[in-house]
């Protein structure tokens, strides 16, 4: 390989380099800055640097060519053939001939090749030494990322740990928190949706009430024509009658007076009375509304007052414990009181110890002088003697040293009990303010137990009153329901009789008509009979009259004859009078028949018009229903709005009620811990006690 290709190859293998070492920093550089790295272009120099370099291999590679060509003529071997030594002078004369013409010219571009290389090495030995600063920039930069990713990985491993221990308590915490609220509301709405039920029940059994009704209506309306007609071919038959009975009618226009006037003092009586029935409907409705208003606030006041009591069982007990607890720590006080009193005696008792041991000291010096002052007065004494005292002197000064530490492990014990007596003394005045502070407690609670007392004393009174309105108010609604009961079945049981007794009477009218035609019938056969009978009686009396004036006796006979058919004739006159006045009784019994059937008629359309009134009132009453419905339902949002209302009371009172139990629980762990700081206190100044009685039983041996 020649160095043209060598030094383009490396060239190459730099560039390659250079762009995989960019590559490997875009790499392990973060995504902030690997997209930096894609952004930024190569610089302005680069670019120079890398164009002036390509330029020089293109000029080297030619130069180097045509050293190379050279390079392989001297190699070729002299034993060739004619044919190739030919094409190779060929190739060389004809390349001669070129280099010839361009040898002048390559010597001058070489010059300037060198001096164009020098510069570019020049300005790739300055880049390369940039490039070095930023990679190594860059290494640092990715060290500096990758600790920081290593952190960020333990950070969030460090918060999914806690994630992972922390959130199913809280979770479960919540669920505990929210699980009563969800339970009782749950209850409200099935409660809710019970009273919503109910109401859509009787609706239906209202409406189905009114489908009947207005069926029945349809029915009147239906065949009224047909009443109507039947009622016009009456009045005319009635009028036929009348004509000819003026005098009953002058009777019933009388009767039809007072029984005007009767119906008008009806009417006024009804008018009134559904007034008045108007007037206690408004009333049971207005009761039944204030009812179910005191039945809702007497449930939540039983709510209330069991919650009150719960509570006010609660602080009794609270305070019961906390009066206990009092008790125990006044024990505990007048204990500690008794313990300090035995401590301030054992410390007197001390006290006069330690003058004794001084006492005593100050005798043994005494004696010590004495001695010393005998040994200098008789240092004329035998070894002997001086042998004994010095004995006696080390014996004495070894008593001496011995009450000397006596003496200071005595004031050590002292300066101990001193510290204990002033830790007690701390100990009892920590006690008494925690006393007082329970006191303090304690009053508060019993002030708040007397206020929930009285608010509790005036639900109590409000519940009973409205515990007796209620019950006034059910047996005033019974009362009135029963009422209204009865007389829709008074009312039902009139029309239905009336209406059996309407069908009755036409039945009746039909079969008197009937019965009457039938007798008029019979009547006028009986005339035509009589008629024939008296046509023939007449001829047979001018036969008579002429036989009578040729024979009276015949005459007589028939005389006698006629006067018994007269009799006959009379009697059937009395028959027919009797008839007549029966017929005129059974026309004027119709008559009245009619009359009363008129009344009821009349009777029965007021009560239609009555039932329509009635229907109108019940479309009314059905009105007022869905308005109460709607008011219902505003009070079903207005109490839930209450239920929201008393959830947030509930919860206050809860936080309350947790305030003070945590309260109870610091302080029932502070007297746990006082009271075990006493039995410490106790059991170490038992056990100094006990060590100290046998350190001196222990000298006194």
């Amino acid at each position: 390989m020649t160095d043209a290709q060598l030094f383009s190859s490396c060239s190459k293998e730099n560039c390659k380099k250079t762009e995989d070492i960019n590559e490997n920093i875009s790499i392990a550089i973060p995504n902030k800055q690997r997209s930096c790295a894609a952004v930024n272009t190569p610089a302005a120099c680069v670019n120079k640097a890398i164009n002036q370099i390509q330029d020089l291999e293109v000029k080297l590679e030619e130069s180097f060519l045509q050293h190379e060509i050279l390079y392989n003529l001297g190699k070729l071997p002299w034993d060739l053939d004619a044919k190739t030594v030919k094409e190779t002078e060929e190739i060389c004369l004809s390349f001669s001939t070129e280099v010839k013409a361009k040898q002048s010219l390559r010597w001058k571009d070489i010059q300037s090749l060198k001096q164009k290389t020098s510069a570019v090495v020049a300005e790739v030995i300055e880049l390369i030494s940039r490039l070095e600063n930023e990679r190594k920039d860059a290494e640092e930069a990715l060290e500096f990322e990758k600790q920081h990713r290593k952190k960020l990985y333990l950070n969030s491993d460090k918060l999914s740990f806690w994630r992972l221990q922390q959130l199913p308590k809280a979770v479960q915490e919540e669920w505990e928190k929210c699980l009563q609220d969800i339970i009782e509301l749950q209850w409200h709405f099935e409660e809710k949706n019970e009273q919503l039920q109910d109401a859509l029940n009787q609706l239906t059994k209202i409406e189905g009430a009114n489908s009947v009704i207005v069926k029945q209506i349809n029915f009147m309306k239906k065949y009224s024509p047909l009443l109507e007609e039947k009622l016009c071919h009456e009045d005319d038959s009635m009028k036929e009658v009348k004509i000819l009975f003026e005098e009953a009618k002058a009777q019933y226009d009388t009767v039809h007076q007072k029984y005007l006037e009767v119906q008008k003092l009806h009417e006024e009586t009804k008018e009134e009375c559904e007034i008045k029935r108007l007037y206690m409907r408004e009333q049971i409705e207005a009761d039944e509304t204030t009812l179910n208003q005191l039945r809702d606030e007497l449930k939540e006041t039983d709510m209330l007052y069991t919650d009150i009591n719960n509570k006010i069982h609660r602080l009794r007990e609270e305070i019961l414990e906390n009066e206990n607890r009092l008790e125990e720590l006044i024990k505990q006080e007048a204990d500690i009181e008794a313990d300090l009193n035995s401590w301030r005696d054992k410390e007197r008792r001390l006290k006069l110890k330690i003058s004794r041991q001084e006492s005593e000291n100050r005798q043994l010096l005494d004696e010590f002088l004495k001695n010393v002052k005998t040994v200098e007065s008789s240092k004329s004494n035998k070894e002997s003697d001086l042998q004994k005292l010095k004995d006696k002197l080390a014996h004495d000064l070894q008593q001496f040293t011995n009450l000397q530490d006596e003496i200071q492990y005595l004031k050590n014990e002292n300066a101990g009990f001193m510290y204990k007596f002033r830790d007690s003394a701390k100990r009892k005045m920590g006690y008494q303010s925690e006393i007082q502070v329970l006191q303090k407690n304690i009053r508060r609670l019993e002030e708040h137990l007397k206020k929930v007392n009285k608010d509790l004393y005036a639900a109590e009174l409000a519940y009973d009153d409205a515990k007796t309105k209620l019950d006034e108010l059910n047996e005033g609604i019974g009362k009135e329901k029963s009422r209204f009961k009865n007389l829709e079945e008074n009312i039902k049981k009139q029309i239905r009789d009336e209406i059996s007794a309407w069908k009755l009477t036409q039945k009746r009218l039909k079969a008197l008509q009937a019965e009457l035609e039938r007798k008029k019938k019979e009547h006028e056969k009986l005339v035509e009979k009589m008629k024939s009978k008296l046509k023939k009686y007449e001829l047979l009396s001018a036969e008579q009259a002429e036989i009578l004036e040729k024979n009276k006796d015949v005459h007589k006979e028939l005389m006698e004859k006629i006067a018994e058919l007269n009799q006959k004739i009379k009697e059937l006159d009395d028959d027919e009078e009797t008839v007549n006045n029966e017929l005129e009784n059974k026309k004027k019994c119709a008559q009245n028949l009619l009359d009363d059937k008129k009344e009821k008629y009349l009777g029965i359309s007021s009560q239609f018009t009555k039932v329509n009134e009635e229907i109108a009132h019940l479309q009314k009453e059905i009105a007022k229903l869905s308005a109460l419905r709607k008011g219902q339902e505003s009070q079903i949002d207005s109490v839930e709005k209450s239920v929201v209302m008393l959830r947030e009371k509930y919860t206050k009172i809860k936080s309350k009620e947790e305030n003070t139990q945590r309260l109870v629980d610091f302080l029932y762990a502070r007297l746990d811990a006082v009271r075990k700081k006493i039995k410490t206190g106790n059991i170490i100044f038992d056990e100094l006690l006990w060590k100290r009685q046998n350190d001196l039983k222990i000298k006194k041996v």
